[in-house]
């Protein structure tokens, strides 16, 4: 794959009318590119995943691994070295009490961790609203996803309640069962906003925009255009595995499809609505949460691609005709109005508006990307989530014997992993022969920010369990994976 230093300018002309894929036809605006302007999906390889699809499936078939050690054997076995190791380093212990408060607070769970309101002290995840996908009738009985689980105000877990009103607590009889139901929650609720959310609206739209109304020697497509590298090559490779009835997603889930998947669909593409991280933050009302990863680290970067965007911007409009001229880039901001369902405040093309929509688009297509895309650890390890749960054992034996995810779960979530992870530059290497000025002072900011943003990380990982998902060493380029 290719390295930063290495990546194109862009090449295809300008193409109002891309030849678009809607592979949910009940939401008609849900459309992407065909083909990815560099590297389109080869034909034998789309076939592959149309053939595996008709592979008839034994979808209440549940086949359990004698132990977790044989589980994460057979995993690594199955999918060889197409997920590697965990950025972050391998996971100790990653079933115990303490991590738990690095899911909700170092990993993919921080953006569903909110502080309590008014006296009362601590956090609180809830991913309830998981329970109104049903789950399917048959062979087996399952267990609806979604629960509440409690933090105190250090982010240590102290409670977990389930949808029907139980609590459970540490120590407690069904207590290994309730974090694994916490744990698959979190973990199927970003992976739902990772493919819905970040890779089909902030990734797909943002590049769709460059490419149907920039030219390729437009300034600003020139710029953007590596934070979008392979972004719809992943969207039509991933499109029949996520998409289809019988795709490996649908299979793995114990979800019904009609009511479950295909609402989920509905839900988090159909359903989203332009919103500034730091503004998900504020509702979150973690800013000054100083153990909230995303709170420090990706804010830190945040601030960075909004200063880089809006420095780009007064370099290369230098003054306000020249921008109000360019009928690209109107019609580039108006597209993104209506497909990334912009609020009425950030409507009107105005520079400051074209700015601030700029900068939470580049991050979003890097640090939160790779912050929400983060489940390595999850894949590997069929002890961490179980998209086939079932209810709660009758005796402490049978629920232990079934702590470890069935294989028909492990592989689902493993394969998906697989699919979809595609090598990928980062923001930490240099691509500035892609811009038309490459010694601008905008570039030359940028990497001196993220080289310091690198020396802070490094110095708060020395304290803390590693955290890259906002290091710009480690961090994706693009949406690419």
């Amino acid at each position: 794959n290719l390295r930063s230093f290495e990546l194109p300018k862009p090449i295809a002309e300008a193409d109002p009318d891309l030849k678009m894929q809607s592979p949910v036809p009940s939401l008609k605006s849900f459309r992407f590119p065909d083909n990815d302007e560099f590297e389109p999906v080869n034909s034998t390889t789309l076939r592959a995943f149309q053939l595996i699809n008709n592979v008839p499936a034994v979808r209440d078939q549940l086949t359990y691994y004698r132990n977790r050690g044989e589980a994460i054997y057979q995993i690594r076995n199955t999918i060889g070295n197409n997920i590697p190791a965990p950025k972050e380093g391998r996971w100790i212990n990653p079933t115990r009490d303490s991590s738990m408060k690095r899911i909700f607070f170092s990993s993919i769970g921080m953006i569903y961790v909110k502080k309590l309101p008014g006296f009362e002290k601590g956090y609180a995840a809830d991913l309830t609203d998981l329970a109104t996908y049903p789950v399917r009738n048959g062979k087996q009985e399952y267990e609806t996803y979604g629960c509440i689980t409690y933090f105190d105000e250090h982010g240590n877990i102290v409670k977990i309640t389930d949808v029907n009103g139980d609590v459970h607590t540490p120590g407690s009889e069904h207590w290994e069962w309730a974090k694994l139901k916490s744990r698959t929650g979190v973990f199927l609720k970003a992976a739902f906003a990772h493919f819905g959310e970040v890779h089909y609206m902030w990734g797909n739209h943002g590049s769709s925009t460059l490419r149907m109304f920039l030219s390729p020697c437009h300034p600003i497509r020139r710029a953007f255009t590596p934070h979008f590298y392979k972004t719809h090559h992943t969207c039509r490779r991933a499109q029949y595995s996520l998409f289809d009835r019988k795709g490996i997603l649908s299979r793995g889930l114990s979800l019904k499809y009609d009511e479950g998947l295909k609402k989920v669909f509905e839900d988090f593409i159909g359903g989203f609505i332009y919103q500034s991280y730091p503004d998900e933050l504020k509702e979150q009302d973690v800013l000054d949460c100083k153990f909230h990863v995303g709170a420090t680290d990706g804010m830190d970067l945040h601030k960075i691609f909004s200063q880089y965007a809006c420095d780009l911007f007064d370099e290369i409009y230098t003054h306000e005709e020249k921008f109000k001229a360019d009928e690209e880039l109107k019609r580039a901001h108006e597209y993104l109005v209506d497909e990334l369902r912009i609020p009425k405040h950030l409507q009107e093309y105005t520079m400051d508006n074209v700015k601030e929509i700029w900068g939470e688009i580049l991050f979003r297509v890097t640090g939160y990307h790779n912050m929400i895309g983060a489940v390595t650890a999850f894949a590997l390890d069929p002890a961490m989530t179980n998209v086939r749960l079932q209810p709660k054992g009758r005796t402490m034996t049978e629920e232990m014997e079934t702590i470890v995810a069935p294989k028909e779960s492990a592989i689902s979530v493993a394969l998906i992993s697989a699919i979809t992870q595609i090598p990928c530059p980062t923001i930490g290497e240099c691509w500035k022969q892609v811009l038309e000025n490459p010694d601008c002072t905008s570039y030359a900011t940028l990497r001196e920010n993220l080289k310091k943003l690198e020396q802070k990380i490094d110095q708060r990982n020395l304290v803390r369990n590693d955290n890259v998902d906002f290091h710009p060493r480690y961090c994706a380029i693009s949406i690419s994976s």
